[in-house]
Order: structure tokens, then sequence, then C-alpha cells
């Protein structure tokens, strides 16, 4: 190459920052624009429909040039349908790449509630706790909990009432 134009610096020595800085902000930029793309999914989508909407009225109002002949309704609902069909699209992207994972560890539940069952004794033992609960009991006493509390946020229950019903819910359990 001339003097003009130096070989680009390697990307390890590029601003003297390591090499990894740049796939890693890369991830996280995308990352960001994606949540903020479906967190505010709703609004943009609401606004990009008013906007062809209306460019579609308008079109049929002073057309630019001869369209043939199509029912009114054509464009509006044309982009309506696209609109979900991408976002089908994006989500069976999305999901296709997890797919894997996901059913690794639905496959590896058993030995996930084993080490977590494990680390429970060990915890409970350490602390000098007498009861030693395993995960699904943990989980059965959470929703336990629950329903106590939709209950007597739903209605006024008297202590006997909340222990008849703690009664029913445990003979459902078992």
């Amino acid at each position: 190459m001339s003097d003009e134009f130096p070989d680009p610096a390697p990307p390890t020595a590029r601003a003297g920052r390591p090499s990894w800085v740049h796939p890693v902000t890369t991830c996280f930029v995308w990352a960001l624009v994606l949540a903020l793309f479906f967190y505010f999914f709703s609004a943009i989508s609401t606004v990009i429909l008013g906007v062809l909407g209306g460019g579609d009225r308008g079109g049929h109002a002073q057309p630019a040039h001869p369209l043939p002949p199509r029912p009114a309704w054509g464009g509006g609902g044309g982009v309506g349908i696209a609109l979900i069909a991408t976002v089908g699209g994006l989500l069976l992207a999305l999901s296709l790449p997890l797919a894997k994972p996901i059913k690794k560890e639905i496959d590896e539940f058993p030995k996930t509630r084993e080490s977590v069952n494990k680390f429970l004794a060990k915890m409970t033992a350490k602390l000098d706790i007498s009861d030693q609960p395993t995960g699904e009991e943990l989980l059965a006493a959470e929703k336990l909990e629950a329903a106590h509390k939709k209950l007597a946020s739903e209605a006024m229950l008297t202590p006997e009432d909340r222990l008849a019903v703690e009664n029913q819910l445990r003979s459902r359990n078992a």
C-alpha cells in the first residue's frame, strides 16, 4: 500500500481496547434495540398502520399514477397482515435457536431438582433448621400462600374460614 493509505490497525490494537470489546458492544446494542422494539411494538405498529392507512386513503383520493382496479380495503388489510406475518416470522426466527437449549434444560430437570434438594438440605443443616423442605414443598407452600392472599383480597375471611380453605387446598395437593 502507499503511504497515503496505511494498513488499518489490527483489531487488537484498535484504540487500545481488547479484541472482544467490539463484538460484545455490538451484541449489547442489538439486544437493546430488540428490547426497545418489542417493548414499544404496539405503539410503533399503531403509528405505522395509521400512516400507511392514511397514505392508502390519500392515494385513492389523488392517485399519483393510474392504478389497476382493486378493492379499496386491499392496501390497509395487506399491510396489517404483512406486519402480523413479520412479527410471527421474527418470533419463529428467535425461538428456533432457543429450542435445543430449552429442550436440554427440560431433559435435565430431574438432575436440577436433585441438586436443589441437596443444596436445601445442606443449607438447612448449616443453619441448624430441624425441618428440611424439598423444592416441591417450597413451591407448594408458595402456591398455598398465594391462594390465601387471593382469597383474603377477594373477601374478608374469618380465621376459621381460612383454616377450612387451607385444609381444602392441602387435600387437593395430597
